[in-house]
């Protein structure tokens, strides 16, 4: 009689264990249909407009505003033609926009992303005059955000280079006026990066290439086609960070697939400027999308409230069964 007891109890706690964990993967999987039906929204911000220029060649008709506009607009026309994604421009003329009504959109948009797009100058805060960077929030404070940041900045960045485009890395900057974050750290300098920060949203601000470099701007700025080729640069690191489907897929066998690996074992150089001045500048390397070790089909806080009901219901049992 005991055996068959223990026999019974054996085959409900069997039972009772393959119906939690099976719970689980049907919430995981309703879950993450969920989350695929919510569009990525993504906030593209042209830098400068209106009487606010930004960099310019010397002689020339040429001003970085309008750059910025028009490898905005064919970014938004590339990443449109990815699946579940909606795409925003701040601007969409020469207009004058201030830094916190561009915030302010973006949040308003409940952007996932906002993502600011620029072209350098030389100044005394970095030792280069070409090439490429992304500007991104500094570690310290909201550390998860600013990682996701970073990673997106390694995504565009290792795209750029392929173009041909010298890497100059992520460059962080502390803020010069000691303003700080609630904990006390120095905020970000940049208003557009630390406004995303406070907002808890992804910011990151592309400089693409020096509008002053004769060699960067006759490579990269000079034509329509370059500054397309530049914004299918950003659109590809977009969408291998986030791993976007792209909509032509639709009637073929990868449909609902992404065809751009995730980046693996990525190094990149991160510059961190604290004072403005480019011979003090701290200059460190680090590795990103390292080898991580497998995880569960659920977080561990889900586990432990699994292991806690099967325990309970062992001990509920036991006391029955005896």
């Amino acid at each position: 009689m005991m055996m068959r007891r223990h026999v019974i109890k054996y085959v409900i706690v069997t039972c009772l264990i393959v119906f939690v964990i099976s719970t689980v993967f049907c919430f995981k999987e309703k879950t993450e249909v969920q989350a695929k039906e919510k569009p990525l929204v993504l906030v593209l911000d042209p830098g400068h407009g209106g009487s606010q220029s930004g960099a310019a060649r010397d002689n020339e008709k040429v001003e970085e505003k309008d750059l910025n506009l028009k490898i905005a607009i064919y970014l938004k026309q590339e990443l449109e033609s990815y699946e579940n994604t909606e795409v925003y421009l701040t601007r969409t003329g020469d207009e004058e926009i201030e830094l916190p009504e561009r915030i302010q959109f973006a949040v308003e948009k409940r952007a996932d992303a906002l993502i600011s797009l620029h072209n350098n100058a030389a100044g005394p805060c970095a030792a280069y005059d070409h090439g490429c960077t992304v500007l991104a929030a500094k570690d310290g404070y909201k550390d998860a955000l600013a990682r996701k940041g970073q990673e997106l900045s390694c995504n565009i960045l290792n795209e750029l280079t392929k173009l041909g485009l010298t890497n100059q890395g992520i460059l962080t900057r502390d803020s010069e006026a000691d303003e700080r974050y609630p904990n006390q750290v120095l905020a970000d300098y940049y208003a557009i990066i630390r406004g995303g920060v406070e907002n808890d949203m992804l910011t990151v601000l592309v400089e693409h290439a020096f509008i002053d470099s004769n060699s960067d701007y006759k490579a990269y700025l000079s034509s329509d086609e370059k500054l397309k080729s530049l914004a299918c640069a950003d659109a590809t690191g977009i969408a291998r960070y986030y791993q976007l489907v792209k909509k032509s897929q639709e009637n073929t066998v990868n449909h609902g697939k992404c065809l751009l690996e995730p980046l693996k074992e990525y190094k990149e150089k991160l510059v961190h400027v604290v004072d403005g001045n480019a011979k003090h500048n701290e200059i460190s390397y680090k590795t990103y999308y390292g080898v991580e070790s497998k995880q569960l089909p659920y977080d561990m806080e889900t586990f432990d409230q699994i292991t806690k009901d099967i325990n309970e219901s062992v001990i509920s049992m036991h006391i029955s069964c005896d």
